[in-house]
């Protein structure tokens, strides 16, 4: 029934109906009111679209830092799948989360949940495989020398930078530290070669025989020339 303050000297709707004519008053009244070619005030509004600005920001409020069930955040994700956002909603949460930091129960859940086989990129470890004596200082220094302290894909240089270009090992075999098998690279740029290794490989075996007339193997192995002996390094 609805809770409905009736001020002083008007009579109530409902005043002397009983049972069936009560129902039928209230169907014929409340019910009934929503004939055909008669529109509710709710039609084709959803969520909190129907509720004020000064509405939604108490229910929000009201909300913050309210714990949710495990169902509840299940149905908020199926519910978000297949979503596009667009790019006005983008902008909007890149404007109310400028300036935010997670906490650090936020950020060890997050590392923990890209970290070691859950993460796309991992390949069993081999990052944690050591360098060869040769990969040293003196080494990397006339590597980057050599590609004119630049990066090879942006072209941006150390000064510009500010920091030391990355040397890369281009067929990712940290036991081949030869100049045909090592580059220039910024860190922006290191860190897309994590993906898509075989045609960085084909990318930079191709750039470095175009510049230094370095020599490969069409299944991408390197052919080193030492006194006219021709070696071929396995991968």
């Amino acid at each position: 029934m609805l809770n409905v303050k009736i001020k002083k000297g008007k009579t109530p709707w409902n005043k002397g109906l009983k049972g069936e004519e009560y129902i039928k008053h209230y169907k014929n009244g409340i019910i009934g009111s929503f004939k055909k070619g008669n529109s509710p005030w709710n039609k084709e509004k959803k969520g909190l679209q129907h509720h004020s600005s000064k509405t939604r920001w108490k229910i929000g409020v009201g909300n913050r830092g309210k714990p949710r069930s495990e169902e509840t955040k299940r149905k908020i994700r199926d519910g978000n799948k297949g979503k596009i956002v667009s790019e006005e909603t983008r902008r909007r949460i890149g404007k109310t989360s400028k300036g935010r930091y997670p906490t650090k129960e936020t950020r060890d859940k997050m590392g923990n949940s890209r970290r070691g086989e859950k993460n796309g990129r991992w390949l069993g470890g081999i990052s944690f495989e050591p360098y060869t004596i040769d990969f040293n200082k003196q080494f990397k220094g006339k590597i980057r020398e050599r590609d004119n302290h630049c990066c090879v894909i942006c072209s941006k240089s150390q000064n510009e930078l500010k920091r030391k270009l990355v040397v890369h090992h281009i067929d990712y075999n940290k036991l081949n530290t030869f100049p045909q098998n090592c580059i220039s690279l910024c860190l922006l740029c290191h860190i897309q070669t994590n993906t898509n290794r075989t045609s960085w490989t084909v990318f930079f075996q191709s750039l470095l025989k175009e510049k230094y007339g370095y020599q490969y193997t069409q299944n991408q192995k390197i052919i080193l020339d030492f006194m006219d002996k021709i070696i071929v390094t396995k991968k």
